[in-house]
């Protein structure tokens, strides 16, 4: 015990850090972020979902690109499925949603061809999640 007062109990020592932690660290930033994201501007929507492909887009070819098009993908997946429904009183105006969800269906579209299967399925789920926001079919086709 490293003082007197650990010796009384049960004190164990922590155990060593692990990738748990690691792991759990990024599971909430993810939840964080996208709890965040419907309060930002519009003009800041689109700035984080621009960063979150460009940081995509820069692994590209590394060993690093599956790692961090998962994390692209679930943080994404995340920031849709915390918008309101489309049938919500608190909906927030689509024209305001426009240009962070073109960018959202461009980045989906872009995962859509990597060869690891859950981020093909990410990328699909996230695309028909965009489509299914209303009126919003047309973000999918400009990207």
């Amino acid at each position: 015990a490293p003082t007197s007062l650990h010796a009384i109990g049960s004190w164990l020592p922590p155990p060593a850090p692990s990738r748990c932690a690691k792991e759990r660290l990024l599971n909430i930033s993810v939840h964080l972020f996208s709890s965040l994201f419907g309060l930002q501007g519009g003009r800041q929507q689109t700035s984080s979902v621009t960063m979150l492909k460009e940081l995509m887009m820069s692994r590209v070819g590394s060993g690093l690109e599956d790692r961090c098009a998962i994390n692209v993908a679930s943080a994404l997946l995340s920031c849709l499925k915390m918008l309101p429904s489309k049938n919500h009183p608190n909906k927030i105006d689509s024209e305001s949603n426009h240009p962070w969800m073109i960018e959202a269906a461009s980045a989906f579209l872009t995962l859509l061809p990597l060869p690891n299967g859950q981020v093909r399925r990410a990328a699909a789920e996230g695309l028909s999640l965009i489509a299914s926001q209303g009126d919003t079919t047309g973000y999918i086709v400009q990207s």
